[in-house]
């Protein structure tokens, strides 16, 4: 009935000052449905993992270009909710074109995942998007919005970002119309 929420978060949120289970009670209280823990690598802290599971969320893990073998397929087999495929290495921000690689990448990630693959880091057009779109299940934007909603006035934050995911939507769809 709602598209469903994913909190991104680091393990310090978590962790701060309380329990996971805490955090994972006050999550699916407010109406989560995952949580992306970029600081939370495999193996590091099962508990984190297994509580938020155990309380219903989907915990969605990230995986790298620079993530390779029997890593990356170990990432996917635990994977709930999607694969975040981190388009490129580097931080978070809009890019000035799509990597190359990209489109192995996602194939890649999605011969050895049982969920959805969506790809972020560095989509910053429609266009982008639309060539992300072509190649995986999600398009994540992130620093695009934040900084739409920052430049815009207060009162127009909202408007200026709808009309920039309308703008993207169309384009991704336009996009999947064609083969994939």
């Amino acid at each position: 009935e709602r598209v469903p929420v994913v909190l991104m978060t680091y393990t310090n949120s978590i962790l701060g000052g309380e329990v996971p289970a805490s955090f994972a009670a006050r999550a699916v209280e407010a109406g989560a449905a995952g949580v992306i823990v970029p600081d939370l690598p495999l193996g590091e802290d099962e508990t984190i993992r297994s509580t938020l599971t155990e309380a219903g969320l989907a915990v969605v893990p990230l995986v790298a270009p620079t993530t390779l073998g029997e890593r990356r397929a170990e990432i996917c087999r635990i994977a709930s909710g999607f694969v975040y495929v981190v388009s490129s290495v580097g931080t978070t921000g809009e890019r000035a074109e799509v990597p190359a690689h990209l489109k192995e990448l996602v194939e890649d990630v999605e011969s050895k995942s049982d969920v959805p693959v969506a790809v972020g880091f560095g989509i910053g057009s429609p266009e982008h998007a639309a060539t992300v779109g072509r190649a995986a299940d999600g398009v994540i934007i992130g620093s695009k919005l934040v900084r739409i909603a920052a430049e815009a006035p207060p009162q127009k934050a909202a408007e200026a970002v709808g009309e920039f995911m309308a703008e993207t939507s169309a384009a991704v769809a336009s996009a999947r119309s064609g083969v994939r």
